[in-house]
């Protein structure tokens, strides 16, 4: 669902993996899903 936040995220945003620029809200534009908070992990122990 578009625009439901979810509580251990920092910032989550659409972004152009060309640009790094952020993508329209318009339900249509393709896009890669950036995170940034207490959830998300570089890799694995041991296994990066």
């Amino acid at each position: 669902r578009q625009g439901v936040p979810y509580h251990a995220l920092n910032d989550l945003q659409i972004i152009d993996p060309d640009t790094m620029q952020p993508v329209p809200a318009d339900g249509e534009t393709m896009g890669e899903a950036m995170f940034q908070g207490n959830i998300v992990m570089k890799g694995y122990l041991k296994n990066p």
